[in-house]
């Protein structure tokens, strides 16, 4: 059964997406350190909204259609074919259902079959293991760590970064 449903990101789920990311727990699991302003937040949107090389998705819980967070393709690279994903599932009430798992997959699946890319990355906290456990899932392998990459409310954070390619995801699906 579909878990979740992703449709374009538009300007009236903004003002879900700047409480989400003012949350501070989700801030960490973002690596953002400042916090967003209505100002900041459509400038966000703005400069994404129209562009070819970043994708947003709104992610709707399927079971009651409630806006539950966003999912994206960023820095898309059309002549190297590849994007960095990210993901976030802004109603805490909704974590730990598999909402994630769904969305990341089925993003995984338009960059590869609708897009035409190789590579999706991503970089993420060593410390955030459902996050992990995720994209651990979608099969996604760790590239490298970088330590000590960002420093966030008095911490320094290390990243991993990980990268699924086509030729292993089609391999995984076949």
């Amino acid at each position: 059964m579909k878990k979740v449903i992703l449709r374009p990101l538009e300007e009236a789920d903004i003002a879900n997406v700047q409480r989400w990311m003012n949350d501070p727990d989700i801030a960490m699991s973002l690596l953002r350190s400042w916090p967003m302003n209505q100002s900041n937040a459509a400038s966000w949107y703005a400069g994404r909204k129209d562009s070819i090389n970043s994708l947003l998705f709104a992610i709707d819980d399927a079971a009651d259609n409630s806006h539950v967070g966003v999912v994206g393709l960023h820095d898309i690279h059309w002549v190297h074919r590849l994007a960095e994903l990210w993901i976030m599932i802004g109603e805490k009430s909704k974590w730990g259902r598999g909402l994630a798992t769904e969305a990341v997959n089925l993003s995984i699946v338009y960059a590869f079959k609708q897009l035409g890319l190789r590579k999706i990355f991503l970089k993420v906290s060593s410390t955030n293991n459902a996050a992990l456990a995720v994209y651990k899932k979608a099969g996604f392998v760790e590239e490298g760590v970088l330590k000590d990459e960002l420093y966030i409310n008095g911490n320094y954070i290390t990243l991993m970064r990980m990268s699924l390619f086509f030729d292993s995801y089609n391999t995984r699906v076949e």
